[in-house]
């Protein structure tokens, strides 16, 4: 190892451009530094020159800590914010009586952000009730009606039907005016009430209505298009449309619009009739009883409601005798298997034993009769509730998922005869039977 030869330099030193230093280095005199100063470490500086000498918690701590202070200097004492201040006079330390050390901080900015988000906020609520704002409660903190747009009014009334020759259609709207609507020409117009002693009336195509709105002592008055509300406006009236009821308030009589005219629903059963059907618990027309946990039972909920379904796996692919059973044969069968793409019962023994296996098959709930201790027995075709019954066994339905209990494998069909893991794409992987 070679060794690094000092020089000495008497005199002054100018350097042009940068200089790096290895090792440490030492002044041993004073430092002008022309620009900035960057310290990467820490700074050990215990006499730097300034007023404000820092915090301490005792005033003994403040005078070993500056050993050299100088007139005019400051420091805290305490141990919170804000601290006694102490100032060097005249050789010691002496408490001046004030506080100081606050944390300040200019929120100017802030206040000046937050004042126009106010004003932003303010705004936005002024909006409110007019077009591009918020809709208003009422008293009853629900949306006003004259809030809501036409397409929610899907029952209406009207007055009856007026005869073609009996008034005069004017495009001019009625305003909002009191008066009634009619049916003319399987079309809406509206007859002002104070049209009286006339042969033939006006009748106009549209029309508003009036609605008051008390905001503590003011009233405020709103018009809207209540023509919109019965359908397509049109210079002849309004236009019936499909989808809505409308009420004939003169009969009582209900219409709904088949594209042509307004068509008559059949009328409604007498109540006798009504309550009748509504006491038939669990027939045909009547009603739907509910179990001691006040739900649907099960036999009484449709095919279409059993949207995922077990099933206890695939067939050998062997060849078996399809039989569709009879009587309580069809719900003595021990799982539902998949089989030559069809989903098919096993009968109460195995099926390898028995060569057969069952295209349809039923399952029996039993039901608590109210009032009664008596028990009675529903049996239901539960074979619906997989898809579609066929001479081969139910077809799978594509709109179900199909569980494999044995595998606990979901699957759906993919309407040619297979099963697909709903996990896998059904490009990679097919199921039937025989796989």
């Amino acid at each position: 190892m070679s060794a690094v030869a000092n020089q000495h330099i008497d005199g002054s030193c100018t350097i042009g451009r940068d200089i790096a230093v290895g090792g440490n280095a030492r002044v041993r005199g004073s430092a002008v530094i022309g620009h900035d100063l960057k310290v990467e470490g820490y700074l050990d500086a215990p006499n730097i020159k300034g007023f404000l000498r820092g915090m301490f918690r005792t005033a003994a701590e403040l005078e070993e800590s500056c050993a050299a202070p100088e007139e005019g200097w400051a420091a805290l004492v305490g141990t919170s914010l804000p601290a006694e201040i102490y100032v060097y006079h005249d050789g010691e330390w002496i408490a001046s009586g004030g506080t100081g050390g606050e944390v300040t901080a200019d929120y100017t900015q802030c206040r000046q952000e937050h004042e126009e988000q106010a004003a932003r906020l303010q705004t936005f609520i002024g909006t409110k009730g007019n077009a591009g704002g918020l809709a208003p409660l009422d008293a009853a903190a629900q949306v006003p009606e004259w809030h809501m747009p036409p397409g929610v009014f899907d029952v209406v009334g009207f007055n009856g039907f007026v005869d073609a020759d009996d008034v005069s259609v004017s495009d001019t709207p009625a305003g909002a005016k009191f008066g009634k609507v009619v049916c003319c020409a399987q079309r809406f117009v509206y007859i002002p009430t104070n049209i009286t002693g006339q042969d033939v009336v006006t009748a106009h195509t549209s029309w508003k209505r009036m609605y008051s709105e008390s905001s503590g002592a003011v009233i405020q008055i709103h018009e809207v298009d209540d023509s919109a509300r019965y359908g397509s406006p049109g210079i002849l009236g309004v236009t019936p449309v499909r989808g809505k009821l409308y009420i004939d308030l003169t009969t009582t009589t209900p219409y709904l619009y088949d594209g042509l005219e307004l068509v008559a629903m059949p009328t409604v059963p007498r109540v006798a009739e009504s309550i009748s059907a509504a006491v038939s618990r669990g027939e045909a027309g009547g009603t739907a009883p509910l179990n001691p946990d006040a739900q649907i039972p099960e036999w009484a909920l449709p095919p279409r409601a059993f949207q995922v379904l077990p099933f206890a796996g695939f067939s050998d692919g062997g060849e078996y005798e399809l039989i569709l059973p009879d009587g309580d044969a069809s719900s003595s069968y021990q799982g539902i298997l998949f089989h030559d793409g069809h989903f098919v019962a096993q009968p109460g023994r195995s099926y390898t034993e028995t060569g057969k296996l069952y295209t349809r098959w039923t399952v029996t709930y039993k039901e608590s009769v109210p009032g009664s201790a008596a028990v009675r027995r529903r049996t239901v075709d539960a074979s619906l509730r997989y898809g579609i019954p066929t001479a081969r066994g139910v077809e799978p339905s594509t709109s179900k998922i199909y569980i494999d209990t044995s595998t606990r494998t979901a699957y759906i069909y993919d309407g040619d005869g297979g099963l697909i893991p709903i996990s896998t794409p059904p490009s990679l992987a097919r199921v039937t039977d025989t796989e």
